[in-house]
């Protein structure tokens, strides 16, 4: 059940948090997302290179690149 839905129908009913029906008001599912800082673009640049390592042709005989320009539409 949505916790808005049962949040709204316990505090309706004052009598709830004394019989212990109040649900508890800490979520233990919720994570903290905190985006990537660095303290200077020297940081970056020397992080950054790890994040594009993985060789993506490992163990391949081959490698097929694809590449292809698209034209515009022409206009009437």
């Amino acid at each position: 059940m949505n916790a808005d839905v049962v949040h709204d129908r316990v505090t309706a009913d004052p009598r709830a948090s004394r019989e212990g029906r109040f649900p508890d008001l800490i979520d233990t599912v919720l994570e903290v997302h905190v985006p990537l800082a660095w303290t200077g673009a020297d940081a970056f640049l020397a992080q950054m290179p790890d994040w594009f390592c993985l060789d993506r042709t490992e163990d391949q005989e081959h490698a097929l690149y694809v590449a292809a320009e698209r034209t515009p539409c022409a206009s009437s």
